[in-house]
């Protein structure tokens, strides 16, 4: 073989490697089809279909891909695949999660989209990668926080239905610009420059786009795992915003300030008349203004903080959540707990199980929620293999 073929052969050869570690594995749907692409991919390049540099392109980003799936299938991931699986259901028809949701460990929460090769120049199919942190170790299961698992199925549901929500928050956006305007229509001067300032402000951090960078986003899906998870999710987001070294009023584009998304779950669970469960959560929210952050709470926080377009992702979030017909977290959902926990034997995995956990938590305290969370986590694997 010449040279110059034998280099074009190492990225295939790699790239096959990569992807082939994972055939007869929880993903190996994904490694044949990925295999086979690769070998077509070849297959072009030997009759002179594609170009070197093409093939080459192809080997590379197959290769990415490969070293993106998960690196481990112990216990935990067939745990926490079958949690996103039973989410999946419990979530119906109306949202029709994808099977190609797969969980990853980091060291951190987050949703990753890869995307699939495909001959298609217009389409693509996408693998979604949930990440949890920690390892994937049994021991690590950690259901006082998996209702963050709902708050990153939500970008792949935002991803799915941007057609409904880009349209329905930019029209909520669109309202609050022409306010701005009319009322800066006097300004003059610097009062109007200030003005100008703080309308492309607000339209910078609070326009959802299909990158989904951006406060409309976040706070949508944080308001859908309210909906979803109710208290649970309630109480998990304040484990998060109880850290006194986290600045509630700190202004990034991607994410809104804790003060914000805390204010819209406040409200939230106002309207789903489970208020009773955020008392928590509203006394910490009150207690930012007297800690030694208050000063962030500056003009420019309150400027693009605007109540207006926190009711704006209200009305958005809920009307999507009963557009896709996702079930609702209500009073009566959460009345039934104490009689589901006295009888729930590990048979079922889903959203109810992340209910339950923050319930008998509530109930019985750190060291009686320990024991059953090892318990039914242990009996829900041994089910599961």
């Amino acid at each position: 073989m010449a040279r110059r073929d034998r280099e074009r052969e190492q990225p295939f050869d790699l790239a096959l490697a990569k992807v082939s570690r994972f055939t007869n594995t929880p993903v190996d749907q994904v490694s044949q089809r990925l295999q086979e692409f690769l070998k077509q991919a070849k297959r072009s390049f030997e009759g002179r279909e594609l170009d070197a540099n093409s093939f080459a392109a192809v080997c590379t980003h197959i290769a990415g891909i490969g070293d993106r799936l998960p690196a481990t299938f112990g216990d935990r991931f067939l745990f926490d695949s079958a949690l996103i699986r039973g989410i999946g259901d419990d979530f119906g028809e109306g949202v029709a999660l994808s099977r190609m949701i797969v969980p990853r460990h980091e060291s951190d929460w987050g949703h990753e989209r890869v995307s699939m090769p495909s001959e298609d120049l217009n389409f693509a199919h996408m693998m979604e990668l949930i990440h949890l942190p920690g390892k994937d170790l049994l021991s690590e299961v950690d259901l006082l926080s998996y209702p963050w698992i709902i708050h990153e199925l939500g970008h792949y549901i935002l991803a799915r239905h941007s057609d409904r929500f880009i349209p329905a928050f930019r029209d909520e956006l669109k309202k609050t610009g022409a306010n701005l305007r009319l009322g800066a229509i006097a300004d003059r001067g610097q009062a109007k420059a200030r003005a100008e300032k703080t309308l492309n402000d607000v339209f910078k951090f609070w326009s959802p786009t299909y990158d989904q960078q951006n406060w409309a986003h976040e706070l949508t899906i944080d308001l859908m795992s309210l909906w979803s998870c109710g208290p649970a999710y309630l109480a998990c987001f304040q484990d998060v915003v109880e850290n006194s070294n986290l600045n509630p009023y700190e202004l990034t584009e991607v994410h809104p300030p804790y003060a914000v998304r805390a204010d819209a779950l406040l409200k939230g669970a106002g309207q789903m008349r489970i208020g009773g469960f955020s008392l928590k959560l509203q006394q910490l929210s009150d207690s930012w203004q007297r800690s030694q952050w208050k000063n962030y709470r500056d003009n420019r926080f309150l400027a693009l903080a605007r109540p207006e377009l926190v009711d704006g992702s209200l009305k958005v979030a809920f009307g999507l959540c009963r557009e896709l017909k996702m079930p609702q977290c209500t009073a009566q959902r959460v009345a039934n707990l104490s009689r589901e926990a006295a009888k729930y034997n590990g048979d079922e995995i889903g959203l109810d199980l992340l209910l339950l956990a923050w319930f008998v938590y509530e109930e019985k305290g750190k060291d009686a929620f320990s024991s059953w969370e090892a318990r039914v986590v242990e009996q829900l694997v041994k089910q599961i293999k």
